[in-house]
């Protein structure tokens, strides 16, 4: 293998390690949303807030060139993931 090859492996791998921390992040964000959402008797969906984020999410992968549609159906796993939590 080349060593060009293998330092663009090493970046994808730190790429996905912050991919990871992120997303823990964000899991540990929807927790306390959940905890404050079962206080405040309010339900784990919000049906508006989605439309929201999957908006802005389209339109962010537009922007850098990544197709809208690709990147809603990840963040639509990762909504999920994080509703488990709540």
């Amino acid at each position: 293998m080349s060593e060009e090859i293998e330092v663009i492996r090493e970046k994808i791998n730190y790429i996905d390690e912050e991919i990871i921390k992120l997303l823990a992040e964000r899991v540990k964000a929807a927790k306390y949303i959940g905890r404050l959402k079962k206080e405040k008797g309010l339900p784990v969906i919000d049906s508006r807030r989605e439309i929201e984020v999957y908006k802005r999410i389209k339109n962010l992968a537009a922007k850098n060139g990544l197709n809208p549609e690709d990147c809603e159906k990840i963040f639509k796993e990762i909504i999920l993931m994080c509703r488990k939590v709540q």
